[in-house]
């Protein structure tokens, strides 16, 4: 699904990520983790297209994506949600989502203006899948709620479903748990774990090591902005330097 080839990117004289390599199958959840300053951000920001890599390059369903701009990524189904909450404060929930399905749109705007039968079909059937994404993230209920008015645990679900609105093959969920309790983790767990039943990879940058353990096939440890360990959750578990990473070395324990 996703494949990268040794990406790096130096901001000036500062090397923030440097020949970092790693793939996603379809259907799976990989963690990307790190401690502070490990180049967890730039990375999912230069697979995203936020950023230009200044090296390597990135392979998206077998097609190179580096350097294309971000709304051909979406619209080759690559999608993300981010570290700050970014929602259209005065929406309702249910117009949000709408406006993350705008990649589905194909009548055009003389379509919709003319009301033509294709644009009607296509913006009822639309309608039935904003609906059916803010049921899959628990937000059914609150469709109709102004985002403002959305607790932020909620606002951060409300991000995932404008995500997941646009049909992706693969989404980037940029720390997905910041601000949660374990009851709205526990939700948003269940969430993410249920993704590959709807098609959906995911690449998860998170702190939380409770969550990432729990839903992750696999996960990639960052450091210094180069890739120290890969594997399964028990295998990160039981890596000393991975452990030397987040706690220091054992030696100075």
């Amino acid at each position: 699904m996703l494949s990268v080839e040794a990406i790096s990117k130096r901001f000036g004289g500062v090397q923030a990520l440097k020949d970092v390599s790693f793939a996603i199958g379809r259907n799976e959840i990989v963690g990307l983790i790190g401690p502070n300053g490990s180049g967890k951000s730039t990375c999912v920001n230069l697979l995203s297209g936020l950023l230009p890599v200044s090296g390597g390059q990135v392979r998206f369903k077998g097609e190179v994506i580096t350097g294309r701009p971000i709304y051909d990524v979406v619209a080759r189904g690559l999608a993300r949600t981010f570290q700050a909450t970014q929602v259209f404060p005065e929406y309702t929930a249910r117009q949000n989502v709408l406006v993350g399905c705008h990649s589905m749109f194909k009548a055009g705007a003389i379509g919709s203006i003319s009301r033509a039968s294709h644009a009607v079909s296509e913006h009822r059937q639309i309608s039935k899948q904003a609906d059916e994404v803010l049921d899959f993230v628990g937000l059914g209920p609150r469709k109709d709620q102004i985002a403002a008015t959305l607790s932020a645990a909620e606002q951060r679900l409300l991000m995932i479903a404008v995500a997941l609105a646009a049909s992706p093959d693969l989404v980037l969920l940029d720390e997905p748990a910041a601000g949660m309790v374990a009851g709205e983790r526990r939700a948003l767990a269940r969430i993410i774990r249920d993704l590959p039943q709807r098609g959906i990879s995911a690449l998860v940058i998170e702190h939380h090591m409770g969550l990432i353990m729990e839903v992750c096939d696999r996960i990639v440890v960052l450091n210094f902005g180069q890739k120290i360990a890969e594997g399964t959750p028990a295998e990160i578990r039981a890596n000393q330097t991975v452990i030397d990473a987040y706690l220091g070395h054992r030696d100075h324990a």
